[in-house]
């Protein structure tokens, strides 16, 4: 398939906020809060990136969203870009897709002299596990979490 792989910008807002809106509400079931003003902030800070592929037909069928963290489990630099969220439309899986996406987030981070590029999966997502090591990710380790409300 010809998909192209952009930078994503302010006129990709409408079809970027359903495709984030898909993957944190629909699949991980997040609340719907601020994934559009994200999207604002991601647009206006040199320390994030969006990546968008589109179909042939100009649709936008998948993302990534990069941060730079200044610490990532199991890398030994900082900052180190940091994939916070990698989703490809499910009539367009399995077609290398994803790893296009991944590499054109290796390539921002290269551009900004990092060495490194980190994700995370939650421990349930064994189809994420697996795309990250098809796409060359090796698990560094395992992380519960903790919380305790103080009010």
């Amino acid at each position: 398939m010809d998909v192209t792989v952009r930078r994503l910008v302010v006129s990709d807002r409408t079809s970027w906020l359903a495709l984030r809106t898909t993957l944190y509400v629909e699949e991980a079931g997040d609340e719907p809060i601020a994934l559009d003003d994200e999207i604002d902030m991601m647009l206006a800070s040199d320390g994030w990136a969006a990546f968008g592929a589109e179909a042939p037909d100009g649709t936008l069928i998948g993302f990534i969203e990069l941060f730079e963290r200044n610490y990532a489990e199991g890398c030994s630099t900082s900052p180190v870009p940091y994939v916070e969220g990698l989703w490809v439309h499910p009539d367009w899986r399995r077609q290398g897709i994803a790893r296009q996406l991944v590499a054109a987030g290796m390539e921002w981070g290269r551009s900004r002299g990092r060495t490194e590029m980190a994700s995370d999966v939650q421990l349930p997502n064994l189809i994420s596990q697996a795309v990250h090591r098809r796409l060359g990710f090796e698990e560094t380790e395992r992380l519960v979490t903790y919380r305790v409300d103080i009010r």
